[in-house]
This record gives structure tokens, C-alpha cells and sequence, in this order.
């Protein structure tokens, strides 16, 4: 067993690690072939979360699966007729073999089609030996590559982990006996020793030669099904056809194995179709039923919510039929789906307290807030709903998870786009709110919902995502009333100060007269009214006027909270709400470890409760298996927070009667988390840098309680006190970069000498001067020293974290960093040709180098898209941000406007719109193009190459004009001059034709990169595929319009507008 298999069995990832106890099978009737419970087969192992086939996936499968689950391995064959588990024929996409035997790529006929690869067949298992296992799917994480699993045999998978069902998939028995190695005599040899529990294959003939070789009590055979359509090798027939003959298939078979959709059926939208009756049909033929294809980061049916629970639920607990068992890459979700969550009422008995509140209502299945998504969130078993009050401009309270109108609804595409306007008080971005518009007005307007990882291109049910209406403050308490379920309901208060002295709409006190007029102030009712602010005098105001119950809401991300805060809170809140990651902090998409937060607020008999759950894989660290129940139990269990607030309340309730919460042992599936744990696993060298602490929640940030009068007087003093929060925080900020960013810190005096007292000044640009430096080691270097601090320092943190996680041919290495009170500075390598946009603006390149440029800051965006675990997004993309080393090899530069993007994060939503107008997105200036992402890069780019072309001949451009050269769109000459056939007279005249095929193929990148709606851009990683292609191989893109203005503006350029949108999927 390998090292790293040994460090596994020591992490304790999961409580109950140390012991695997038989858990008792439900009672309750299974209508599987056999009447027992569906059997949990490991795909690879736990293969979700480790490479596939490693020992460490198949251990880790076998420490959180029911008792019984059963082992897969994808069986192959080398050279010398050792049988191998590995996912895939071709060994090219989950292992290292490309580099150890990067001469070894060979093309065989794969039934019948050519295929190039990396094949078994031409390597003994000695030459194997090298190589190691590493992720197959790309968007799973890549941090366990480095442990060095090496490729295990059948037999030691066997013999190492001894489990009690080893399942064996032969996918291409005919391929091998092509190459002379029989899988059948490989199968009888090794069942000599190893105890097989299941074979499958999809080919027939297969099946034809083992058929009697195992004797009496030999492994169940398996008949496995690929897609309808496809042909199965040795009859000749789909296997859509062969499934209308499953008489035929008993003949050889004890059981099929199918997809999913063979089972339930999806439409072209992603949402259920009736069932078929292939389960009910097997049965009845004596054929055990086992379906493949689950994994939980993979996009399922919009039916389920995100929820894979509810999708294993699905197929074995539907009421009509089971299937006997489920194939799954993540084998935890599986096992607790069959032992904890099956043949549940949904009145059954509640196995643990803690309150499911709902954040703006069922959100995650209808535009939040509006009458449907409460209605859903009710029925989804929620015990509070909440409502976010806002103001109209005729002072009716109502419903709304925004106070601009322009995030939730389609008023952007309205006549009242024009009432757009900026409140610094409110938003730094122009926004159309609320109180600009009459109640009336509102209701004309259609909702939106909310799909926060639109970037994954992951929606939330789109068939109503313009569902519903919002509703009165008064109606939804109404609505509160009349269900027998809740037990309450939150409503939040925003913006309370500005509404009454700015708008002259007090917030307060209609929230308090709608309560009374809907007789919650009376005992008559039993519902409790829970009033949540940021505000703390907000609070105090209501606490001085109700009884009701105030929620004090944390909104920053804290480490600790000391006892002087907690006292400050007490005098004014009667309950908390903190962040998610205040609890269990995250760094790069893992857990690192759990904060004293819970247990210090509920000693001082304040309840927790967390926000935000939400069911979207990409919304959870990897610690919590892309399962939403997995995170919640964490937080419920490992945590003991109070309540959890969630976009999707069903998840949550349904959570809280499983069964194996009753259970008198933990069982490894229903355990929570060990924080921390999933990171003592990880490849050392793949460990993230050491990230900088939260802050300390202290009584400095909790503003002193009292009058409303008397908070006014408090935020007179406090001003006092501005300059001096400031240096005390910039002092903070500046320890915790240091620890944050692992690079060499110099101090200003050391900057000092380096440049010579900034001696040469090579570059200037809109956050300070770049200067010639000269390290004590003779390197030549460039310093970036920042104009004197402003704000927080975003540009020059962004800059520092982006540039220190890079390293790539196409990227500037970055070799240090100053932060000394306000001086900063950056230290990255010297490129002697300076900048692009010189050579650009001197017509002194060639087509050739020009497109050797393009291309290499193709891939470097490339890189940082999609080469680094947590996404850069550059923002910037400029010819005055492309450096270039004496060879012309271009490097991206200049990461003051990058934003790092995690998993978890939603897509991009940005304070201020960044970047360089000429080059800028047009969806990061105006409301209706679309979502900002990377593909606000891409655009960029494509300005880029065009400017690149269309520099070269800006005067014969001019020369056809009929209006000055400041005004040309190149864009529109080029593309012009391509669909009329006439690219040379725009591109260059006598060039070879060589060099236009490049300037040509250069041109439809960027008009391509340049379309106007995001999702028409191609992303970078199928740019360098364009650019590195030939001209037949695409089409030339539509027209491209301008959008934005061209003519630059006084640095700094960035443009304060706001970017939300309300689009069409």
C-alpha cells in the first residue's frame, strides 16, 4: 500500500474512519428483483474525489459507503497479459503516461473507428510501474495528481483492500483479442484467487466464451447497454434494439447495467419524462436491473434541484419500482440515499432540531421573493420564510431580495430604464430602486430568477424563470398566517437610515404598522416574528417599539469574536447570522479548519444561524463531496449551528428526518466532516499557499446600541475615530498579505536600493511607475512602485495574489512584493522589449511575429481561464499589458483588476466595472448583454488582435473614410472588407499568401472574440485551438456592432456603473 494510502487511513476525513459497523437494512419493502436493498457499486473507487482506480479512491469508497458496496474496476490488459484497473482503453487521460512514454501514442481500430492513443497493449506492467494516475475529469480537482498512485493489478486491489464485492467491467474484450490477449483467460486465472462478485461487459460474444468456465456459484454476468443508437460489435444491432428482446439477453445474463436515461428520460430542456417500464419489464424477465451515470458534480435533471440525494431517490425509492443498484462516481451520497433517506413519510418523525429559514423563499426553484417561491418554500417544509422589505416611492412595504430593481426583474427592458440612478449611499454602481418607482409601477414588472453560477453554465429551473409575482409585506404575512407548518417569519431591514432622511419613507415604522394590521402584534397568533438588520440602531429602534425577536446579521467573514462584542450584540439582538465560511473556512475549494464562532455566540445563549446553502455543487468545498446533505450535516452535526438559511429549504428539511440520525452509532455516511482533514491529503507540492486569517469580530465593529438619537451621536464620535480604524487595519491588512502571498518580502528601503533611489524609469501606467531594478544576485528587474495607497489596497492585493499563483511561459513571473504602510510595490522579471503597443503603433513586426504574439497571449489567458485551480479573470487585457522578453515572446502583465474566481463564488458580481474603454466587454458597461465572466477577457483579446491588425493600415482606413480617424470602428473595416473578399486590401497589401492565411485567420479570432452576447464568444482554451487551425475550419462570425465608446479616457479607466442584468437563458 502506498504512502499516501497509508496517510489516508490516518486522516480522520470522516469521524467514523476508525470503525465500519453493518448498519441495520430498512424493513420497509424494497421493490428491487430480490426484495433486498439496491446494492452501492464505487466507480473507480470513490473516484468523484480521487483519481480514478487509485487505491486511495477504492480505500476512501469502502470508509464512507454502506458495509456491502461493492468495488469496480474497469479491467485491462497489458502487454504481458496482466490485468489492470484503469477507467479507459486509452491510458492518455488519466495517468502521466504521455510524459514518461511520450513517444508511445499509437492508432488502433476501436470497433472499427481509428483511434490514436496511448494503449495498454504495448506496455508490460513493469514499464507501468512509472507511471501514476492522475484525475481523468477535468473539472474536478487536480490537487491528489501529485501522490504518485501507481497503477494497481486486480489482484492487489483484492488483496490490499479485501472488500466484500469486487465488480469487473470488460468494455473491449473484442479490441483484445485483436492483439492476441484473451480477457476470458485472464478472468478464469485470476478468480482462482480473487473473489469476483460481478461481471459486465457490452459485448455478446463476450459473454459466449466464459459462459459455464466459472462454475456453479461464479460471478453474476451483466449485460451492460451503451447508447440506443450505437451498435453493438458482435450482432450487429443497436442496443435499442436488443433491449425490446430481453429474453434474448437472459439467455446469457443475470442482469443489465444501462444509463440513467434508459430508466427516466430527459427532454431537450433537462427535466424528467414519464418513466419507462424497463425495470418493471426486467423484473419480469428474471434480469436484476443496475443503472450508471451518477455523479454529483455533473449537471442532472432540473426535477432534482441540484440535489442528488433526490436523484438516487428517484430511481430507488419512487414508489413504483427500484433498481438494484446505482453505479456512482461519489458512493457516500449513494449510501445515504439507501440507508437514511429511503421510505421516508414526510411527516416522519424530525431526528434533529435546528430551523430550516429560507433565503427570499424557495429561490432556488423560482425568482425569489415572489409568491410562488414562498408558497414553494412551505411546502418544501421550511420552518421560517423570510422577506428583505423595500420601499416604494408611495411608501408600501413590500417583498424583494434587491432594492435595485434592475438584479431581479426585467425593468432594464423597460421604459423605466431611464430612472436609473446613483446612490453612493447604497451601491458605487447606478442602479433603478424601489423608491423610484410607485407600487403599481412594480407590479408591471416581470421577476427573474436568480442563477448565480450561470458562468458554469449551471441554471436554476428555466422553466419558470419568469414565474410569479412579487408580493406586499402584508401579503406574505398573510400568507405566513394561514400555513400550519411555520413556526415564523424573518423579515430584514435594509437602508433604513437613508429611505427616512433621503427618500422620506420610513421603513420602521411601516414594517410595525403592517404587523399590526395583519394582527401579528396581538397573542392571537402564534407565529413568531423575527426582525433581522446589519444595522444594529435599526434594531434598537424595533426592540424600543415591539417585542418582537431581533437578528443581528454579521455580513463579514470572521475567525473569532471577542467578549466585549458579544455583550455589545446582547444589548440589542436576541440572535445571530453568520457566513458559512465564518464557520468552516475555505482557501482553494478545500476546508481548513472550524472557527470557535458557534460556540462562544451559543455560550452566551445566542443562536447561530448560517447562510447561504445552496444545492449547486460549485457552491460547496471539495470537503462536503459536491453534496449539498453532506455540507448541511457538517454545519448541523459537526457544527451545531442553530439553523441553516438556504435557496433550497427541501434539502434541508428532508435532512432533518433521516434516518441514521437515530442510529445509536455514527454511521460513516451521516458523519460529519473532519475540518481540515481532506487537506493532510493532498500532493504537498499542490498545497495552496498559507492564507492570510479572517479578522477578529471585536466591540469596535459593533456600533454602540441605544436611541435612535443616540446611534446619531454615535456616528458623529465615530468619525473621530476614522483615521484611526484606518492605520489599524491598514497594519492588519499589511501582516496578513504578508502571510497570505508566499513570495519574498522586501521592505521600501530595500526597493529603494534596488532601482538606485528610482533612478530609470521605464514604463508609467494608471496605478503608479514601473522602474529599472537590479537585484543583489546581478538579475535585472522591473518594479512597479503603486501610487500612494487609496482605499484598501484592492488593486495592488489582486495583483500580488493573481501574479503569485501563475506560472506559465505566457505569464510575468512575479519575484516579490513591498507593502510598508501606503508604499507597495511589485518585483517581477525585466522584459527588454518593453510593452506592445510600441510595436504595434511602429508597423516594425511581421505577420508572422504578430501572430506568434497573438497566440502566445492566447495562452496565457488560457492558463489563467483554465489552467489554475481557482479561475483568473484578467480584466485588463490591454497592448500596454503584454510584455515582451528579447526573443518577442509575449508575457500578460498587470494584474491590478484581476478578481480570482473559486468555485463557490457566483459569476463575477463586481462593485465597479473594470477595464480599459476601447477594450472593455460591453456587458461590463451596460445591463442587457449578459453576465460578466471570463469571457470579458475574451472580448478583450479579440480587441486586441484587431488593433493588432488594423494598426498596420489605420491610414489607408482613414483614406476610405468619410469621417476622421478617431471615429473608425476597425472591427467594422475589417469585417467588411473580409465578406466582401477584399481582406489583403485592409490586411496588408504584398504580403506572401502565407502571411495572409495568418493575418486572415487572425482577423476571424478576434471578430469572433468580439460578439456582443458573451455566450457567442468562444472561451480561450477553443481560441488557441482557432488560432492554432486552419481557415476551413470555422465560419466567419456575424457582423460586429459597436457597443461601447472607443475614445480613451484619463486613467485610471475604470468606469463605476452597475453591470446586473436581467437576460434570456
Amino acid at each position: 500500500m502506498g504512502a499516501s494510502t497509508v496517510l489516508l487511513c490516518g486522516v480522520v476525513l470522516i469521524h467514523l474512519f476508525a470503525s465500519q459497523t453493518d448498519a441495520q437494512r430498512p424493513r420497509s419493502p424494497w421493490k428491487t428483483l430480490s426484495g433486498d436493498a439496491p446494492r452501492v457499486i464505487s466507480r473507480g473507487g470513490f473516484s468523484g474525489l480521487f483519481p480514478d482506480s487509485s487505491l486511495d479512491a477504492y480505500n476512501f469508497a469502502l470508509q464512507t459507503s454502506v458495509a456491502d458496496a461493492i468495488l469496480w474496476c474497469d479491467v485491462q490488459l497489458t502487454k504481458d497479459g496482466a490485468g489492470i484497473c484503469f477507467p479507459d482503453l486509452n491510458m492518455s487521460n488519466a495517468s502521466t503516461i504521455e510524459v514518461v512514454y511520450p513517444k508511445g501514442q499509437k492508432t488502433y481500430p476501436v470497433n472499427g473507428v481509428p483511434t490514436q492513443g496511448w494503449f495498454t497493449v504495448d506496455f508490460s506492467l513493469k514499464d507501468l510501474n512509472k507511471v501514476y494516475l492522475i484525475r481523468g475529469i477535468l473539472s474536478r480537482s487536480d490537487r491528489f495528481d501529485g501522490n504518485g498512485y501507481t497503477i494497481s493489478t486486480v489482484q492487489t486491489v483484492n488483496t490490499e483492500l479485501k472488500p466484500r464485492g469486487l465488480w469487473l467491467n470488460v468494455q473491449h474484450d473484442a479490441f483484445y483479442a485483436q492483439n492476441n490477449l484473451s480477457m476470458s483467460n485472464f478472468l478464469i486465472s485470476a478468480s482462482k484467487n480473487v473473489s469476483i462478485d460481478y461481471i459486465s461487459s457490452p459485448e455478446v460474444n463476450f459473454f459466449t466464451k466464459i459462459a459455464g468456465r466459472f462454475g456453479h456459484n461464479g460471478p453474476v454476468f451483466v449485460f451492460r447497454f451503451l447508447e440506443k443508437e450505437t451498435f453493438e460489435p458482435t450482432t450487429n444491432r443497436s442496443y435499442g434494439s436488443i433491449l425490446s428482446n430481453l429474453t434474448f439477453v437472459k439467455t446469457f445474463a443475470s442482469g443489465i447495467l444501462v444509463p440513467k436515461s434508459y430508466v427516466l428520460p430527459l427532454d431537450d430542456k433537462q427535466y424528467l419524462l414519464p418513466s419507462t417500464s424497463l425495470v418493471q419489464d426486467a423484473h419480469k424477465a428474471g434480469l436484476e436491473v443496475f443503472v450508471s451515470g451518477f455523479a454529483n458534480d455533473v449537471d442532472i435533471a432540473h426535477d432534482y434541484s441540484y440535489d442528488p440525494v433526490s436523484e438516487y431517490l428517484s430511481f430507488v425509492d419512487n414508489g413504483n419500482f427500484s433498481v438494484d443498484g446505482v453505479l456512482s462516481d461519489f458512493p457516500i451520497s449513494a449510501s445515504a440515499s439507501v440507508e437514511c433517506f429511503s421510505h421516508l413519510r414526510r411527516n416522519a418523525t424530525k431526528q434533529v432540531d435546528f430551523l430550516v429559514i429560507s433565503k427570499n423563499g424557495g429561490s432556488g426553484d423560482y425568482p425569489g421573493c415572489t409568491d410562488l417561491a414562498y408558497d414553494k418554500a412551505i411546502r418544501d417544509g421550511a420552518d421560517v420564510i423570510d422577506c428583505p422589505v423595500q420601499m416604494s416611492r408611495d411608501g408600501k412595504p413590500f417583498c424583494s431580495h434587491s432594492i435595485d430593481l434592475s438584479n431581479i426583474t426585467n425593468i432594464a427592458q423597460t421604459s423605466f430604464a431611464q430612472r436609473s440612478t446613483h446612490v453612493p449611499e447604497i451601491s458605487s454602481n447606478d442602479g433603478i430602486y424601489t423608491f423610484s418607482l410607485t407600487w403599481s409601477e412594480i407590479q408591471s414588472l416581470i421577476p427573474a430568477i436568480s442563477n448565480p453560477y450561470r458562468v458554469y453554465n449551471m441554471f436554476r429551473n428555466p422553466n419558470e424563470k419568469k414565474s410569479g409575482k412579487l408580493i406586499l409585506l402584508s401579503e406574505f404575512l398573510k400568507l405566513a398566517k394561514h400555513s400550519t407548518s411555520l413556526s415564523g417569519v424573518l423579515i430584514s431591514v435594509e437602508n433604513v437610515m437613508y429611505l427616512r432622511q433621503k427618500q422620506g419613507l420610513n421603513m420602521v415604522k411601516a414594517v410595525l404598522d403592517t404587523l399590526t394590521e395583519t394582527a401579528y402584534s396581538t397573542r392571537i397568533t402564534t407565529t413568531k416574528v423575527m426582525i433581522q438588520s446589519t444595522d444594529s440602531s435599526v434594531l434598537v429602534e424595533f426592540r424600543n417599539q415591539s417585542k418582537y425577536e431581533t437578528v443581528y446579521k454579521v455580513e463579514k467573514t470572521i475567525s473569532d469574536i471577542s467578549d466585549s462584542a458579544i455583550e455589545e450584540i446582547k444589548e440589542f439582538a436576541s440572535a445571530v447570522v453568520i457566513t458559512k465560511v465564518s464557520v468552516f473556512p475555505t482557501f482553494y475549494g478545500f476546508v481548513t479548519g472550524q472557527t470557535n464562532v458557534v460556540e462562544r455566540l451559543q455560550k452566551s445563549q445566542l443562536p447561530v444561524y448560517v447562510e447561504l446553502f445552496q444545492n449547486e455543487f460549485v457552491s460547496q468545498p471539495y470537503d462536503f463531496f459536491s453534496d449539498a446533505t453532506v455540507e448541511i450535516n457538517s454545519y448541523v452535526t459537526g457544527a451545531g449551528v442553530n439553523g441553516t438559511i438556504t435557496e433550497f429549504p427541501f434539502t434541508a428539511a428532508r435532512y432533518r428526518r433521516n434516518k441514521c440520525l437515530g442510529s445509536k452509532e455514527t454511521l460513516p455516511y451521516m458523519a460529519p466532516v473532519q475540518p481540515g482533514g481532506l487537506l493532510e491529503v493532498v500532493s504537498p507540492a499542490s498545497l495552496p499557499p498559507a492564507e492570510a486569517p479572517n479578522p477578529v469580530f471585536t466591540d469596535a465593529d459593533v456600533p454602540v446600541s441605544g436611541s435612535v438619537a443616540g446611534v446619531v451621536m454615535f456616528l458623529v464620535l465615530l468619525s473621530l475615530f476614522l483615521c484611526y480604524l484606518w492605520k489599524r487595519e491598514t497594519r492588519q491588512r499589511q501582516q496578513n498579505l504578508k502571510s497570505l502571498i508566499p513570495l519574498k518580502h522586501y521592505s521600501y528601503a530595500q526597493v529603494k536600493r534596488i532601482t538606485k533611489s528610482f533612478a530609470e524609469v521605464v514604463g508609467r501606467g494608471g496605478f503608479g511607475i514601473v522602474y529599472r531594478g537590479t537585484l543583489p544576485d546581478g538579475r535585472m528587474v522591473a518594479v512597479k512602485v503603486l501610487k500612494d495607497s487609496k482605499g484598501n489596497g484592492e488593486d495592488f492585493t489582486n495583483e500580488v495574489a493573481s501574479m503569485s499563483q501563475t506560472s506559465h511561459h505566457n505569464i510575468v513571473s512575479l519575484l516579490g512584493f513591498c507593502s510598508e504602510r501606503s508604499k507597495r510595490a511589485i518585483i517581477y522579471e525585466f522584459l527588454g522589449n518593453g510593452s506592445l503597443d510600441k510595436f504595434i503603433a511602429g508597423n516594425t513586426l511581421d505577420w508572422t511575429a504578430l501572430y506568434q504574439i497573438a497566440l502566445g497571449v492566447a495562452r496565457g489567458l488560457e492558463y489563467l481561464h483554465h489552467g489554475c485551480k481557482t479561475r483568473i479573470v484578467h480584466f485588463d487585457i490591454k497592448p500596454q499589458n503584454v510584455l515582451l522578453d528579447e526573443n518577442f515572446c509575449p508575457k500578460v502583465s498587470d494584474f491590478g483588476l484581476a478578481k480570482l474566481c473559486e468555485k463557490k463564488e457566483s459569476a463575477l458580481s463586481l462593485l465597479d466595472t473594470r477595464g480599459t474603454v476601447g477594450y472593455i466587454a460591453p456587458e461590463m458597461i451596460s445591463r442587457v448583454y449578459g453576465s460578466v465572466s471570463h469571457k470579458s477577457d475574451v472580448y478583450s483579446y479579440g480587441m486586441l488582435v484587431l488593433e493588432m491588425i488594423g494598426a498596420r493600415n489605420k491610414e489607408k482606413a482613414h483614406q476610405d473614410s468619410t469621417s476622421n480617424a478617431s471615429s473608425i470602428y476597425f472591427p467594422e473595416w475589417i469585417y467588411r472588407d473580409i465578406e466582401l473578399g477584399k481582406s489583403r486590401r485592409l490586411i496588408e497589401d504584398e504580403i506572401s499568401n502565407e502571411e495572409h492565411e495568418l493575418a486572415k485567420n487572425m482577423a476571424l479570432v478576434g471578430l469572433w472574440c468580439i460578439q456582443s452576447s458573451p455566450l457567442d464568444r468562444p472561451p480561450m482554451n477553443r481560441v488557441v485551438e482557432m488560432m492554432e487551425g486552419s481557415l476551413d475550419a470555422f465560419e466567419v462570425p456575424p457582423r460586429p456592432v459597436l457597443q461601447i465608446p472607443i475614445a480613451p479616457l484619463q486613467e485610471p479607466s475604470t468606469l463605476s456603473r452597475d453591470i446586473s442584468v436581467y437576460t434570456e437563458e
